[in-house]
């Protein structure tokens, strides 16, 4: 036990100097700095008053009239159309961005990066145009493809595929934001790797999202991801309007440009600590 411990801490410090390391060499050859907006401006505090009242109105739809509610949540229905559309304008805006920045190369890889992430989920969502264009699906796919789709997320399981998304948007959604206002190693590291992290506003943001499927998923008995129900509903309704926040989070983060602030930079010898 003490030599694993041991061989973990020291592995652990080799990584951080690694880490270290990388993050001044990185420094030392930028000519523009990137930094993220910790303030909030007008359309930001209207936009996030807008998430939080469409929100409102979708769980106070599925409180009162349930029948509509799940109307909404069914394949094809207005949530998923508007899930749809809310990615591929979040696709096109984050590439205008990524476009844009003509110095800060790592940055403009990691927003084209996020780019083919939201088309690639829009076209999963609808199982790229497979009901649309009336396209079968492969005889090979069908066999795995538990809905029988032309898409990828659906192999083997519904649920697999979820439990890696939604870690994935916890820490992007969540878990850097927090991570970069608290530690400032951590937000220097990121800085230096022109990640492009969130602010403090999409942490409330996601906790509402959270808040809300709860709630859905007690209206409708479903007991949160996977194949658990109670009152003999679906139990992939209550996902259709998660992966519809999870979308409305997507398109407010592309369209306030991820918070990117790019100036010149001035020389100066930095230490991290």
């Amino acid at each position: 036990m003490i030599i694993t411990l041991g061989i973990f801490f020291f592995l652990f410090d080799r990584i951080d100097s690694l880490i270290i390391q990388s993050v001044a060499a990185l420094e030392k050859k930028k000519t523009t700095l990137v930094n993220f907006k910790t303030k909030y401006n007008l359309n930001d505090k209207v936009s996030t008053l807008i998430f939080i009242a469409v929100c409102t109105i979708l769980l106070t739809n599925l409180y009162i009239n349930q029948q509509r509610g799940l109307e909404f949540a069914k394949e094809d229905g207005l949530l998923e159309n508007t899930t749809v559309i809310f990615y591929i304008f979040a696709f096109f805006s984050t590439c205008r961005l990524a476009y844009d920045q003509k110095k800060t190369m790592l940055l403009r890889w990691w927003l084209l990066f996020f780019a083919l992430l939201f088309f690639v989920t829009a076209g999963e969502e609808i199982s790229w145009g497979q009901r649309i264009f009336n396209i079968a699906t492969p005889t090979g796919l069908k066999r795995i493809n538990v809905q029988g789709e032309l898409s990828m997320h659906n192999i083997y399981s519904t649920s697999i595929t979820q439990y890696f998304a939604l870690c994935f948007v916890s820490i992007i959604f969540i878990v850097l934001p927090l991570a970069n206002t608290i530690s400032k190693k951590i937000k220097r590291i990121l800085l230096a790797f022109e990640f492009p992290v969130l602010n403090m506003r999409f942490v409330f943001l996601s906790l509402i999202s959270a808040l809300m499927y709860i709630l859905i998923g007690l209206r409708l008995g479903n007991l949160g991801i996977g194949p658990f129900t109670k009152y003999g509903i679906a139990p992939h309704l209550d996902d259709e309007y998660l992966e519809f926040f999870i979308s409305g989070l997507s398109l407010l983060s592309a369209l306030s440009d991820w918070g990117i602030i790019c100036s010149f930079r001035k020389k100066a010898n930095r230490t991290i600590s």
